[in-house]
C-alpha cells in the first residue's frame, strides 16, 4: 500500500524553522496501529493523515498522531494541513474545512499567514502545588509572575499555564524526570506551557512540554497558543480584553517560530484565532506491506 506525504515547516516561512509537521494522505482500511507506528517513524511533534471528509461540503477530515497516542486537536497540524490543502486546491482556495475529533475547524488565507478558530475557552483548576511544579522546570516559585494563577485552559486540549515574571527564565529550564507523572497525579492535564510577556507588550516568550505524549518539548504549539490567549485575556495581563499578539516559541530549541493570536472576548463569548506562515519542503511516498 503507497501513500504519499509531505514534509511542512509550520509558524515559519523558513524551511528548518518553525515546527516540523508530516502530512500523510490516508487510505481506506488503514489501522489505528498503523498510523501510530508512521507517526513514531517520522516522530515529530505531530504527524497527520488525511481523509475523504464525512461531508462533501468540507475539504477533508483529519486524525493526528504524536509518537506516543493519537490526540484529538492541535494546532500546527491543522494549520499545515489547511496550508497543504489550500496550495494543492486549482485557483488557490481561501477558505478550508477540516473534521477533527473536537469538531468542524475552519480556516483561512489572509494575506501569506493562514488563521484557524478554535474552540470557547474552558477554564480549568488552578496548581497549588507550585515547589513541586517549578521544580519540574528547574525553576523556584521566585521565578513566577507575581499575582498570576497557574491554571488549566483548553480550547480543544488542556495545557497548564506558568506564568513567568522574565522571559529570561525561559532560558534556564532543565526538565526533571522521573517525577513529572507523580507531580500531575489527579490533575486534568500533564502539559506546560510556560510564558513570560515580552517588554514591548507585542505578546509572549514561550515554551511548550508534553513528555508523556512523546513531545519533550515543542517548537511551536497551536492547541496552546490560543488557550495562553484566552488566559491573557481572562487575566487582563496586556490590560484589555481584546489582543493580537506576535508570540514567540522555539528559539531555545533552534527552530524560531512565531505564532499570531487573536483574542475577542465581549460578554461571555469569544473568539480565538492562531495563524501562521507555513512552508513544504519535501514530499515522497510511504511504502508499506
Amino acid at each position: 500500500m503507497d501513500m504519499r506525504y509531505y514534509i511542512l515547516d509550520v509558524f515559519t516561512d523558513q524551511p528548518f524553522q518553525g515546527n516540523p509537521l508530516a502530512i500523510v494522505e490516508g487510505r481506506e482500511g488503514l489501522e489505528s496501529a498503523t498510523m501510530q507506528e508512521i507517526a513514531w517513524e517520522f516522530n515529530f511533534s505531530e504527524t497527520l493523515f488525511l481523509f475523504p471528509p464525512a461531508n462533501s461540503q468540507h475539504d477533508a477530515a483529519v486524525r493526528i498522531f504524536t509518537p506516543k497516542c493519537e490526540v484529538p486537536f492541535a494546532g500546527h497540524p491543522l494549520l499545515g494541513a489547511g496550508w497543504h490543502l489550500a496550495q494543492q486546491s486549482s485557483g488557490g482556495k481561501k477558505n478550508i474545512t477540516l473534521e477533527t475529533q473536537v469538531g468542524i475547524i475552519p480556516l483561512w488565507l489572509e494575506g501569506d499567514q493562514l488563521f484557524m478558530s478554535q474552540l470557547s475557552p474552558v477554564f480549568g483548576a488552578n496548581f497549588h502545588d507550585l515547589i513541586a511544579l517549578t521544580g519540574l522546570l528547574g525553576l523556584s516559585p521566585a521565578d513566577l509572575f507575581p499575582g498570576l494563577p497557574c491554571q488549566a485552559v483548553s480550547t480543544g486540549i488542556p495545557w497548564l499555564f506558568v506564568p513567568l515574571a522574565r522571559a529570561d527564565s525561559l532560558s534556564r529550564i532543565e526538565l526533571s524526570f522521573p517525577p513529572w507523572q507523580k507531580v500531575f497525579e489527579g490533575f486534568e492535564t500533564d502539559k506546560i506551557m510556560a510564558f513570560a510577556p515580552l517588554k514591548d507588550g507585542s505578546g509572549c516568550r514561550c515554551r511548550a512540554f508534553a513528555p508523556l505524549q512523546g513531545v519533550k518539548e515543542d517548537p511551536a504549539t497551536g492547541s496552546a497558543q490560543g488557550a495562553l490567549g484566552a488566559y491573557l485575556a481572562q487575566h487582563h495581563l496586556f490590560g484589555k480584553t481584546n489582543l493580537r499578539l506576535t508570540n514567540q516559541q522555539g528559539g531555545e530549541m533552534g527552530r524560531p517560530s512565531l505564532i499570531e493570536v487573536v483574542v475577542h472576548k465581549e460578554t461571555q463569548d469569544w473568539v480565538i484565532q492562531v495563524g501562521g506562515q507555513a512552508i513544504q519542503f519535501a514530499q515522497g511516498t510511504l511504502q508499506l506491506p
